[in-house]
């Protein structure tokens, strides 16, 4: 089940699947429920680099894993930001009719 949960972010499917509760959860009118699949995302990615580097490899290759495990991370912060600034635009339109 551990490993089921730690490789979801990383299959073509799950992270569809993830990039859906994203835009959800980033739509919520508090900003908190958007940052936890980064959240996770990230620590599964430390995970995984972590079960795979042994610490006998060059340091260049960790980091070139860290930044490749990160990629769903980097999907769903864009979709968060963007989701954000989406929200932020309708309440400034909002108000500014109000102000009329």
């Amino acid at each position: 089940m551990t490993n089921i949960l730690v490789s979801l972010p990383f299959s073509g499917s799950g992270l569809l699947i993830l990039a859906l509760l994203q835009v959800f959860l980033s739509c919520r009118k508090r900003w908190w429920p958007g940052v936890i699949l980064p959240v996770y995302t990230f620590l599964c990615s430390l995970f995984m680099v972590a079960t795979i580097w042994r610490g006998t490899g060059p340091l260049w290759l960790l980091a070139a894993n860290v930044l490749l495990y990160n990629i769903p991370t980097y999907v769903l912060l864009a979709i968060y930001f963007i989701c954000r600034r989406i929200r932020r635009k309708k309440q400034l339109n909002k108000m500014k009719i109000q102000d009329l």
